[in-house]
């Protein structure tokens, strides 16, 4: 499978589009016969980070809308495996969604509607914040 920069970028671009999709229940973008080969296994025996099953699917459904010349299927994998990267390329993308997901999550505990003591919201319960909406430049 040849790893070109673009598939990289756009996949980066787009690995946590899954997200919209789970949170709108879209389940036909959710195939979950995949949730072994995409999903992190957890000790109680479920498989979390569901959202890049929806990543896959919305890639798969959409790929005629991506730019010609990409390897669609490239960026389906890239995208979708951010969570149990298997190359460096899927590593790339899941240090920037760790950085990008830590920005989310230092946000919402710091947010001025927490008590001390309360629980973290829920995932579907956070805001989605993109990374660069962080950035702070004098």
């Amino acid at each position: 499978m040849p790893l070109g920069l673009n598939e990289i970028v756009i996949a980066s671009y787009l690995h946590d589009i899954g997200k919209f999709a789970q949170r709108a229940g879209i389940q036909e973008l959710c195939d979950g016969t995949l949730a072994g080969q995409i999903c992190k296994l957890q000790k109680g025996g479920w498989y979390s980070h569901q959202h890049a099953l929806y990543s896959y699917g919305f890639l798969e459904k959409y790929r005629n809308v991506l730019p010609d010349g990409l390897d669609t299927a490239v960026i389906k994998n890239l995208a979708a495996c951010h969570h149990s990267p298997s190359n460096y390329a899927e590593w790339i993308i899941s240090q920037g969604d760790r950085l990008s997901s830590g920005a989310d999550r230092c946000n919402l505990m710091n947010t001025e509607n927490r008590q001390d003591g309360d629980n973290p919201a829920k995932f579907y319960e956070k805001p989605m914040l993109h990374i660069l909406s962080t950035v702070h430049i004098s």
